[in-house]
């Protein structure tokens, strides 16, 4: 493999190769991640490679907590997939023992619901050029409080 290559099907790929792809298949609606996107590889533990071999350490990406691949997440998952492979939109019993699980985890009244803006689902939906304002009359107390320390 080259530098900033990846294998596929066809060949190798480019990083720009493979972004005009991912957009002509993907389209515009699915984002990337930075100004110029990250080529990454593969993941392990807490750190990802992109396609250069250049190494870094994922504090973002949905994983810091117990890493890329760690084995036995690798193993849950594969169990779970094999049973069923869906989201919380349906009903199924095991959503309900994780979440019993979580919360008896966490001290007492430490969950706060905080209201985020939703450009998809959300009260104040993408187009309305007023949507962060009406977010803030809401008076959210997380809000005034991001407010105040910026």
């Amino acid at each position: 493999m080259t530098a900033n290559t990846q294998t596929m099907s066809n060949g190798p790929m480019t990083t720009e190769a493979l972004l005009r792809e991912r957009r002509r298949l993907l389209g515009g609606n699915v984002s990337v991640a930075y100004r110029k996107p990250l080529h990454i590889t593969r993941g392990s533990m807490q750190y990802l490679w992109d396609a250069d071999g250049r190494r870094y350490l994922d504090a973002y990406n949905n994983v810091p907590h117990v890493g890329h691949c760690h084995p036995r997440v690798v193993q849950a998952g594969q169990e779970q997939m094999a049973r069923l492979n869906t989201n919380t939109r349906y009903l199924h019993e095991l959503v309900n023992r994780y979440a019993e699980r979580l919360t008896a985890s966490m001290p007492p009244d430490w969950v706060h619901v905080a209201v985020l803006p939703d450009l998809y689902r959300g009260r104040f939906k993408r187009g309305d050029p007023e949507a962060g304002g009406h977010h803030l009359e809401r008076k959210d107390p997380d809000l005034q409080f991001a407010e105040s320390i910026t």
